[in-house]
């Protein structure tokens, strides 16, 4: 089975939190979407969405009022509930990824995720688990589609690859390698389903920072997709970057470290030990 994960962000322009959002959706769900999506902006005068124009009330979204705004976005996010599997946000407040990741003292002689990166990490750790949840004994084969021309994509493409060929993985770990098939650039103006994720991480922006209440239902992290179900048919899953799950993130990276330091002693004892024995 294709499943294509559509994924965009918001408040990573100086903003004190990041946020990714996104729509899960099997190729025969997308399809049929995309002409709803296209219909759906047609109605409102639109050629595509992005929510930072219609935050601003900046070009085609001029002139536009509050309620205008909030109609538009229940409609959307309707949309997506109705067509989709399910959807998900990740949000990441940066004193708390300074505090629990970073730390007071920086790691050094390993690669140090950006808050975008540390996310999106998160999201290639969780989502595929809920996509593989929620379908079941398929064999799934799963595409990300992150929008073009944002500074920190080619850090998402090499963790996305790098998981890909990740090392004697765990059980669990392995599970989600093998259902990892392509991560691809879109043009938001282009893609339906960016727009649509557009509107998760826009509406998952505005619950973190009450800016106002132009949000979707978002469920826990610890609902199973089943439980999630029971409560609503197609669930958005709130994906918090909280203290201990950035804790395990920074443990992974000495648990690396340390790794490497014994592999290094132990290299050097064998080459002591044939060096000896040649003497």
């Amino acid at each position: 089975m294709i499943v294509t994960i559509y994924i965009d962000e918001s408040g990573t322009h100086g903003s004190p939190v990041v946020i990714l959002g996104g729509w899960v959706g099997r190729l025969g769900q997308w399809v049929p979407f995309d002409r709803k999506w296209n219909r759906l902006l047609k109605q409102n005068g639109l050629t595509y969405f992005h929510s930072k124009e219609m935050r601003h009330s900046e070009n085609e979204f001029a002139g536009w009022s509050l309620p205008k705004k909030r109609a538009f976005m229940a409609e959307a996010g309707a949309l997506a509930i109705k067509n989709l599997s399910f959807g998900f946000s990740i949000s990441l407040h940066l004193a708390d990824f300074k505090k629990f990741y970073i730390g007071q003292e920086r790691l050094k002689g390993v690669a140090i995720d950006s808050p975008y990166g540390i996310c999106f990490r998160h999201c290639v750790g969780i989502v595929p688990k809920l996509a593989i949840d929620r379908f079941k004994d398929r064999a799934l084969d799963i595409n990300f589609v992150l929008e073009s021309g944002h500074p920190n994509l080619p850090n998402a493409e090499a963790i996305f690859h790098e998981v890909k060929a990740f090392k004697e993985p765990t059980a669990e770990v392995a599970q989600i390698m093998e259902t990892l098939n392509t991560i691809t650039r879109g043009d938001k103006k282009k893609f339906p389903g960016l727009q649509a994720a557009d509107v998760n991480a826009y509406s998952a922006f505005q619950y973190e920072t009450r800016d106002n209440d132009l949000e979707l239902i978002s469920l826990p992290n610890d609902s199973t997709i089943d439980e999630a179900r029971k409560i609503q048919k197609v669930p958005i899953f709130h994906l918090p970057m909280t203290s201990d799950v950035l804790t395990q993130y920074r443990e992974f990276i000495l648990q690396t470290l340390e790794g490497r330091r014994l592999r290094r002693e132990a290299t050097i004892a064998r080459r002591a030990e044939r060096g000896g024995q040649d003497a």
